[in-house]
C-alpha cells in the first residue's frame, strides 16, 4: 500500500501539502486492515514522504 501511495504522490495524484489519505480512509476504500493503513503510513513518513497532523481527518 505504501509503495502504492508513493507512486501516486509521484505522478501528482497527491498535491503538496494537501492531506492524503487517513487510516480509515484506507482502511474503508482498500479493504485492509488498521494496522496494514498504519504501517504504511508509518513507511511514507521513513521516506519522508508524509507528515502526520494530528486531528487532520
Amino acid at each position: 500500500m505504501a509503495d502504492a501511495i508513493e507512486a501516486g504522490i509521484q505522478a501528482g495524484d497527491f498535491l503538496p501539502d494537501r492531506p492524503i489519505l487517513s487510516e480509515n480512509q484506507l482502511v474503508w476504500k482498500y479493504g485492509i486492515a488498521r494496522g496494514a493503513a498504519r504501517k504504511s503510513i508509518q513507511l511514507l513518513r521513513e521516506r519522508r514522504l508524509v507528515v502526520t497532523v494530528v486531528g487532520g481527518e
